[in-house]
């Protein structure tokens, strides 16, 4: 009666309009339940950890199709209670049919509830609470994934008006650590143990990270690699959600490849930018594969902006084989001497071309609208 199944991350375990109506039970793992709005983006409902239940719904209208796509995000473990032996048990009228149909309204109206509360909160307060979450990811090292991060963030800190923070997943070097002069005891790992299993207030939060200039703080990476080793991907994930409470933007340097702290990365950001080296023909052979393993895990499309970084004035995008994600922008090739003292190209020159370009970049690739910049500001 009862299949226990294993389904990686990014597999749908079923889809809106399928006409299927088994129940699932998590026994590890999570899964999240989506519907498409009238665009066909993807939004996200709910999701489901360990000994939750989802596709019950299906049982109560047995004429209607699934409503919405139930995807795992995480390596899962499920129990598959077929609907072929379960529905015969729910029309028996028996105590256990009726301990089981009301365990499935319970969930209803408690799943219920809580769409409309948010729903409600939609209505009061139209304005975004939570920070925005942009990841900086590449296919390999020397992509200069941590240069664009690091004058993203002094850029949106100065030229918005806004709270930012950096936050160093590049958890075993951290180099934008050193780029951006944060040194400080408190790290990523010391936060994600504080947060272990305890809720810190705003004032205890804010002892984590290190201000760098107005509006601007950073929370570095271990200062050494095997406290690095020792963190937790799923800390990771709440410890970012959690910052997302106390800054406006949040942006994230991560390790190079597709490691599960730059995939987590990925799925909590907003927008994920990854940057090709348009010259390298290994960097372009690595980000085919990248994309490839992207499909495999079904990541939405449009989360990702590709950018081809370290392009020469006679560069063109049509030289660069095609993958299924199209070049969006460049940044020009710079001889960055000021990452020797250890600085970003913004603190030492605002108006650099390659400061103007990621400028350019965030006004017409991320919406102008939506970051809000205003005119440079002196250093």
């Amino acid at each position: 009666m009862i299949c226990r199944e294993e389904v990686r991350r990014g597999d749908v375990i079923f889809q809106e309009g399928d006409a299927t109506r088994d129940l699932f039970i998590v026994l590890s793992g999570e899964v999240e339940i989506s519907v498409r709005d009238l665009t066909g983006t993807p939004k996200l409902i709910s999701a489901f950890g360990e000994n939750e239940f989802f596709g019950e719904m299906s049982l109560l209208d047995r004429k209607a199709t699934r409503s919405a796509t139930a995807r795992a995000t995480r390596n899962t473990v499920l129990l598959k209670i077929p609907a072929a032996r379960l529905e015969p048990l729910l029309d028996a009228q028996t105590p256990l049919s009726r301990s089981i149909h009301g365990k499935i309204l319970h969930a209803l109206s408690r799943r219920l509830r809580d769409i409309t509360q948010r729903a409600a909160g939609l209505i009061k307060a139209p304005e975004a609470t939570l920070g925005r979450i942009v990841s900086i990811v590449s296919a390999r090292s020397g992509c200069g994934k941590t240069t664009l991060a690091t004058n993203l963030a002094y850029l949106l800190a100065r030229e918005t008006g806004k709270r930012v923070l950096f936050i160093d997943l590049d958890r075993h070097y951290g180099d934008g650590s050193f780029l951006m002069g944060g040194y400080s005891q408190k790290s990523v790992a010391t936060l994600c143990r504080a947060l272990r299993g305890a809720s810190l207030s705003a004032e205890d939060l804010m002892t984590h990270f290190t201000p760098l200039v107005e509006r601007l703080w950073i929370l570095p990476a271990p200062s050494n690699i095997l406290e690095a080793e020792e963190m937790r991907v799923e800390d990771l994930v709440g410890m970012v959600h959690t910052c997302q409470k106390m800054f406006d933007y949040l942006i994230l340097d991560t390790d190079e490849g597709l490691s599960e702290t730059v995939l987590n990365a990925m799925e909590i950001s907003e927008r994920t930018i990854f940057l090709l080296d348009s010259r390298d023909i290994l960097s372009v052979k690595n980000t085919v594969r990248f994309f490839q393993a992207l499909s495999g895990l079904r990541f939405p499309e449009n989360k990702i902006t590709v950018i081809s970084n370290k392009a020469r004035e006679d560069y063109r995008p049509e030289t660069v084989p095609t993958t299924r994600f199209r070049i969006s922008g460049i940044l020009p090739e710079v001889q960055d001497s000021s990452r020797q003292e250890g600085k970003t190209l913004y603190q030492v020159n605002p108006q650099h071309r390659f400061c103007e370009a990621v400028r350019n970049l965030v006004r017409t690739l991320l919406r102008k609208a939506l970051w809000g910049l205003c005119r440079p500001q002196a250093s």
